[in-house]
């Protein structure tokens, strides 16, 4: 995983943790020094990137912890769409077309880049 790809808030794995959510991030000349919520110790990493932080697959489990509710066959919020595709999601604005989503913190960055508002997860409502 790219650090550019990752923001404070992002739901994302890591081998202390199998889910955790990213704290802070900070670099210098040499790497970056990640911290995590749930984690009392951060990881330093390479220039290279972040290979101990990997992404958690977005399913739909996901989409309705985020609030979203099941239309087939999409998943719905108020200005979002999502549609299963093999292992993705395919994203829409209404009828536009976003892009292809493979991971959580992909879809936390795509919906704070257009809304602005954080993408937090809540416990589902029947």
């Amino acid at each position: 995983m790219k650090q550019n790809e990752l923001r404070v808030g992002n739901y994302v794995s890591h081998p202390r943790k199998k889910i955790d959510t990213i704290k802070g991030v900070n670099s210098n000349d040499h790497g970056y020094y990640a911290t995590f919520d749930n984690t009392h110790e951060g990881y330093y990493f390479e220039n290279e990137g972040f290979e101990q932080v990997s992404g958690i697959p977005i399913t739909k489990e996901w989409l309705l912890k985020f609030g979203f509710k099941f239309e087939a066959p999409f998943y719905r919020n108020d200005t979002f769409q999502a549609k299963k595709d093999k292992d993705s999601f395919l994203v829409y604005q209404f009828s536009d077309f976003l892009r292809r989503v493979y991971y959580v913190h992909q879809f936390q960055n795509l919906y704070f880049a257009l809304t602005g508002q954080e993408l937090e997860a809540v416990e589902p409502t029947e």
